[in-house]
């Protein structure tokens, strides 16, 4: 890992959506996030809220035998980590040191850590619900360094894409859909989804695609297999961002996102975000297309965007707006602020989210806080 630019991998990024296309789960994603981040051990734990109950443990690095005792014998009740992770529920990467654990037992803990010769500890909650919680845990050895606060820093970026998988996976899991296809895979996303190959070709759209663009067909329509829309400056920015995510996941091997705001016929706003399917997981590659719209999704407004990046409440304002489809020049006249004091706040959203293209913040941000 490149800790100097903290860039995103995307075999990682992809692994994910594997994860919920493969009977094995997320045992690859865990393999190579422990390679990437140096960890001898990786573990995503689904547990039931209501009682700490353990309901699926993938893993890497830990051996089956010594898995199978420890929930024999029921060792959650005396794992600490697992107990702090429950409690206090991290939506932030959290090392030992910062482990919220009991002020009183702390010292211990983490001599009992190194005793068992355990140097350091990631731990996040990247997913909680009324009935679930996911942890997701890397672990050092004592022959590997203490996380460094560039590694954590890189860890938080995965997080939403961690979320936005296992959100998938609920679904999957509700329906009691086997996780075999893109088509089945698509149709638990809670936005309207499509899916196309590396000619942008329509593959799959999920039921909400159908509504939304039945909805919009002024706008939006089906042609030949490609998603077309009326206005042909649109269409065109359509088009080049297809290239490119498609280009992205197939030769440049890089994370794609991009964002393109339609404003209908009606007035609505349309966003389109755009990312890249690499060939390995789906077969010469493609993209996968989302569409929120104002009318069938309710967006993040400033005190979430503001709780879940760590913003001031102007950044956060302005999140919310770009969010909403809003240019800089609308919401400059509707704040009553200069567009440079605005393209300031964004600059300064850049530095603290790690993200240098506002496409790609919008499409990041909706990705992780409109479910």
């Amino acid at each position: 890992m490149d800790l100097a630019k903290c860039q995103l991998n995307t075999e990682i990024i992809n692994s994910l959506m594997g994860a919920l296309l493969s009977k094995t789960g997320f045992h690859e994603f865990l393999e190579l996030m422990a390679k990437e981040f140096n960890a001898y051990a990786s573990m995503l734990l689904e547990m039931d809220t209501n009682n700490s109950e353990l309901l699926n443990v993938w893993h890497h690095g830990i051996p089956d035998e010594y898995l199978e005792w420890y929930v024999k014998t029921n060792q959650i009740d005396n794992d600490f980590v697992i107990i702090a992770g429950v409690e206090h529920k991290p939506e932030s990467v959290l090392n030992l040191a910062k482990i919220p654990f009991d002020p009183n037992l702390k010292p211990k803990i983490i001599k009992n850590f190194k005793a068992q010769g355990v140097s350091d500890v990631a731990l996040a909650a990247p997913l909680c619900t009324d009935k679930k919680i996911f942890l997701f845990i890397l672990q050092r050895n004592e022959q590997q360094s203490d996380f460094l606060q560039l590694e954590i820093d890189a860890l938080n970026k995965y997080l939403p894409f961690i979320k936005q998988a296992l959100q998938v996976y609920i679904k999957l899991s509700s329906a009691k859909v086997l996780a075999g296809t893109f088509s089945q895979m698509i149709e638990a996303f809670p936005e309207a989804t499509l899916i196309f190959d590396e000619n942008q070709h329509l593959l799959f759209l999920n039921q909400r695609a159908k509504q939304l663009i039945g909805k919009h067909r002024q706008d939006i329509r089906l042609v030949d297999k490609y998603l077309e829309l009326d206005n042909p400056n649109l269409r065109h920015e359509m088009r080049v961002n297809g290239l490119r995510a498609i280009h992205s996941g197939n030769v440049k091997q890089e994370i794609y996102n991009e964002t393109l705001v339609v404003k209908t016929k009606s007035g609505e706003r349309l966003l389109f975000t755009f990312q890249s399917i690499a060939a390995d997981t789906l077969q010469g590659g493609g993209m996968l297309v989302r569409i929120y719209s104002e009318g069938d999704n309710s967006f993040p407004d400033a005190n979430t965007i503001c709780q879940y990046y760590g913003l001031t409440n102007p950044e956060s304002q302005l999140c919310e707006a770009l969010l909403k489809g809003w240019s800089i020049t609308e919401i400059a006249e509707f704040q009553q602020k200069s567009e440079q004091t605005l393209r300031g706040y964004l600059k300064d959203v850049y530095k603290k989210t790690g993200i240098n293209k506002q496409g790609m913040l919008i499409s990041e941000m909706l990705s992780s806080l409109m479910h």
